[in-house]
């Protein structure tokens, strides 16, 4: 689905692409990050590979999320992002990897969601008060109930949603 004005005319770039014009989205091209063409991603030794001529963009002001089936590249394509493995990636580009396992790694047991933020939030890219406590109503930890719940407890979707909280 392409984004909307909302206006109803058919002037925009948007309208003009759906309607099979070759207007091309002016903003996009100036805020583009990266641009690789053919890229191909292989796993391990294996000799087929989980990506083959695709391309691979990122436009500035967007987030990402990559989502597929079990063994089609998602963590190794994440993985080489992260480590700037890929010919053509800008260097000055945040990525951040959250693995699931490393989540509750170096947490006690009854380590609760509040004072996992606290152990988290630490060092020289500690967030201020107030911009983690947006960040983690951002990803819906508005309940004190659930700040309060041992990180252990919770499932492991509130658990990356914590996680993510900091990679933000």
């Amino acid at each position: 689905a392409l984004p909307s004005s909302g206006s109803g005319g058919g002037d925009s770039a948007a309208s003009k692409a759906a309607e099979g014009g070759e207007a091309p989205a002016e903003a996009e091209t100036a805020n583009c990050l990266c641009r690789v063409p053919n890229l191909m991603l292989m796993y391990g030794g294996s000799s087929k590979p989980l990506l083959k001529n695709t391309t691979l963009e990122l436009v500035r002001g967007h987030r990402y999320g990559v989502v597929g089936a079990n063994g089609t590249g998602k963590t190794t394509l994440m993985a080489k992002l992260a480590k700037k493995e890929i010919l053509g990636f800008p260097q000055d580009v945040r990525v951040v990897h959250l693995r699931h396992e490393a989540i509750l790694r170096g947490i006690s047991k009854s380590t609760t969601a509040r004072e996992y933020t606290q152990l988290r939030n630490s060092g020289e890219t500690a967030a201020s008060e107030e911009d983690l406590q947006k960040a983690l109503r951002d990803v819906g930890f508005e309940d004190e109930d659930l700040l309060g719940k041992a990180v252990h407890a919770l499932s492991g979707g509130w658990q990356m949603r914590l996680a993510l909280a900091f990679a933000v």
